[in-house]
């Protein structure tokens, strides 16, 4: 199912960027998989991850039509690869307690038992979409990796005194860090290596996420539905709002109050504002602080309904986190407020093969101190600065110009 010769044990790389096709080609750098190849990709991640992953799973996707597509992740992000429409069967695992290397030791039973599971797949390439910021991280996803018993191995290849972390790989492509590079970008970087430069030209760079026809249905009975106070949306423009983050990002919050100026600005332009998410997201917060009234839709969505709403704004304004990129994979634009993290990884996702400008905003104080949280190649701080200046002083003038520009593109 994979091209023999056996693959080499050194780590063969694609230039990171726009490659040289005819200099890859020379390097020998051509296709590694078959069409018929069974391939795991491993993706142990939140849904904003998880959809990021989705322009690389159309690469390989398209590179073993008559092949298996697999995907290893969490419970969290399972509904984001099973409607990405280019996944045969998802593994779930989760990680959680297995994300620190004490409580790893004290639980040892359920990772041997996935990786024996997984071994009798007899997949011939495990694709591990995760930069090795950690030491034990990269022990955790190497031990994946040879547990699954698949001769080929692809990932983001470390450099220095780092290069053990990805040792374990026979293919990979540069590592260049949270600060220089898309995470999608990146990911997709990963499955060239394997699948060679060309066929990228031809494929889509997009994000893959498909509703399906019941949570379309879902979301037209949401958006019909009266509000408490039986308010009707109307024929104006309707903008969501997020205030929240995933459950691993609660530092990256703006503050409730702002969005709630925010969602009066938009009124008084003659938007209609609806609150998504969940009410752990702090959306009552925000109706509470608004002059303006607004619809609250929090914890009335799954994923797919969710993404069948966004579908049906004029504008989506959120933290940096999934349901940003969850509008953006919808080809709806996102005003994306950024805190301690780096826009330059996690940016909502603008394909290189789509028409410029970019139909995001990315609203960011220029601090020294940021980003902080994700930085390079290292963790940084989870939880940013104590005060979280980065946050606590971005005002709400960007946000609603930004909003403007988008919706009153002349203005």
């Amino acid at each position: 199912m994979i091209s023999r010769p056996k693959p080499p044990r050194t780590v063969r790389t694609v230039p990171s960027g726009s490659p040289d096709i005819q200099a890859l080609a020379a390097a020998g750098l051509g296709p590694v998989l078959r069409p018929d190849a069974r391939v795991l990709v491993v993706k142990l991640a939140d849904i904003g991850d998880a959809l990021l992953a989705t322009p690389a799973l159309r690469l390989l996707r398209a590179a073993v039509p008559q092949g298996t597509v697999d995907v290893l992740t969490t419970p969290a992000a399972r509904a984001a690869f099973a409607h990405s429409g280019l996944v045969d069967t998802i593994h779930v695992f989760d990680k959680q307690p297995w994300d620190e290397a004490l409580s790893a030791l004290r639980r040892p039973f359920a990772p041997l038992a996935l990786g024996a599971r997984l071994r009798r797949e007899e997949y011939d390439a495990v694709i591990v979409l995760h930069m090795l910021v950690t030491a034990f991280g990269a022990w955790k996803h190497a031990g994946l990796a040879l547990a699954t018993g698949a001769p080929v191995r692809a990932g983001l290849q470390r450099r220095g005194l780092a290069g053990w972390r990805s040792a374990f790989l026979t293919h990979g492509t540069p590592d260049r860090g949270y600060d220089d590079a898309h995470v999608a970008q990146q990911m997709r970087d990963v499955v060239t290596t394997l699948v060679g430069p060309r066929l990228g030209e031809t494929t889509s760079h997009a994000l893959a996420f498909i509703p399906g026809e019941r949570a379309e249905e879902a979301a037209a009975k949401i958006i019909a539905a009266p509000a408490p106070d039986g308010r009707l949306l109307d024929d104006r423009g309707l903008v969501a709002m997020h205030p929240g983050t995933g459950a691993f990002g609660p530092s990256r919050r703006w503050a409730p109050e702002r969005f709630a100026i925010v969602a009066d600005e938009l009124t008084r332009m003659g938007m209609q504002v609806a609150l998504v998410g969940l009410p752990a997201d702090g959306t009552a917060h925000v109706q509470r602080a608004a002059k303006a009234p607004l619809f609250n839709w929090s914890g009335k969505t799954d994923l797919p309904t969710l993404a069948a709403v966004l579908r049906r704004c004029r504008l989506v304004i959120a933290n940096d986190g999934g349901v940003g990129h969850l509008a953006a994979a919808m080809g709806t634009p996102v005003v994306s407020i950024f805190g301690p993290s780096s826009e330059s990884a996690w940016r909502p996702w603008w394909p290189p093969d789509a028409p410029l400008p970019s139909p995001h905003r990315v609203v960011a104080l220029d601090l020294p101190c940021r980003p902080c949280f994700y930085v390079g190649h290292t963790l940084g701080s989870r939880t940013g600065c104590p005060t979280r200046d980065c946050l606590a002083w971005l005002g709400t003038k960007g946000v609603v110009d930004a909003a403007r520009s988008i919706l009153e593109p002349t203005a």
